[in-house]
């Protein structure tokens, strides 16, 4: 499984909003609420797409998450 994550190690939730004409991506350091894909191909669009469409997002990254033991 992957996720995305930003510079401030917060994981994308998968919600988008638009605030005064310019459009956000919601963030949020709970792991339990977090957009998971199982391909990395996909992750990689979803990450290109908030890179160039979504306000401020320009330090994404894609992170493989290991499920706890």
């Amino acid at each position: 499984m992957y996720a995305i994550k930003n510079e401030h190690g917060d994981f994308y939730t998968g919600n988008d909003y638009i605030f005064q004409g310019e459009k956000y991506a919601s963030f949020t350091a709970y792991t339990d609420e977090v957009k998971t894909y199982r391909s990395l191909k996909i992750a990689e669009n979803v990450k290109k797409r908030l890179e160039t469409y979504s306000n401020g997002f320009r330090n994404l990254e894609v992170v493989a998450l290991v499920k706890g033991k």
